[in-house]
C-alpha cells in the first residue's frame, strides 16, 4: 500500500486539506520557493526538501537556501533542518533523518 504522503502532490493536498497555505501560488511566489520530488516517508509523515530565495523590496536577493521539511500525516508542515547552501547538502541530511 502506498504511503499517503509519498509524493509532493500528496503533501500539497494534505496541507491544503488541513487549511494551510504552504504551497499556495502566492506563498511559493513570495519566497521564490520550490519543492523537490525526493520524499522520505516515515510512520508519522514525510520529509522533503524546499528551496527559497528571498527578494527584498529594493530588488536585492538573499542567497538561495535549501531546507528539509516534514509534513505530518495531518498536513501540517514543520522545518526540520535549514540553511543548506546546496541541494546536495540538504539531500544528505534528508537521507540521514528517521
Amino acid at each position: 500500500m502506498a504511503h499517503p504522503l509519498s509524493t509532493i502532490s500528496k503533501i500539497r493536498s494534505a496541507n491544503k486539506k488541513a487549511g494551510h497555505y504552504f504551497f499556495s501560488p502566492n506563498t511559493m511566489r513570495s519566497f521564490n520557493s520550490k519543492a523537490y520530488g525526493i520524499i522520505k516517508t516515515t510512520k508519522a509523515g514525510a520529509f522533503f526538501i524546499t528551496s527559497e530565495e528571498i527578494e527584498h523590496s529594493d530588488g536585492s536577493k538573499e542567497p538561495k537556501m535549501y531546507k528539509v521539511r516534514f509534513c505530518h500525516l495531518s498536513g501540517i508542515i514543520d522545518t526540520k533542518e535549514m540553511g543548506f547552501k546546496t541541494y546536495e547538502e540538504a539531500k544528505i541530511c534528508l537521507n540521514l533523518l528517521n
